[in-house]
């Protein structure tokens, strides 16, 4: 409930048929609710974006393993992407 000075609406989070065919029990709704927070500055339990960051860097050094064939280096991965280590 926002009150008299923004939107206000009461509804029931649902999800789409194939959404709640994976058993996920809300967990998108509560991941959104600490993302949320943590943009906001609130303590989380939720990953930083450090971390967030560091574990895409490692799946896309690891998908172009896969295309190449090659070992991928990180500092190399993100130097010639103009990409700085965080």
């Amino acid at each position: 409930m926002c009150g008299e000075t923004k939107p206000s609406r009461i509804t029931t989070p649902a999800y789409p048929a194939y959404r709640e065919g994976t058993r996920h029990n809300g967990a998108p709704f509560y991941e959104h609710i600490s993302f949320i927070d943590n943009i906001e500055g609130k303590k989380t339990t939720a990953a930083a974006a450090g971390e967030g960051f560091w574990s895409i860097v490692v799946g896309a050094a690891a998908e172009e393993s896969i295309k190449t064939g090659k070992v991928i280096s990180i500092g190399e991965l993100l130097k010639n992407n103009v990409i700085p280590s965080a």
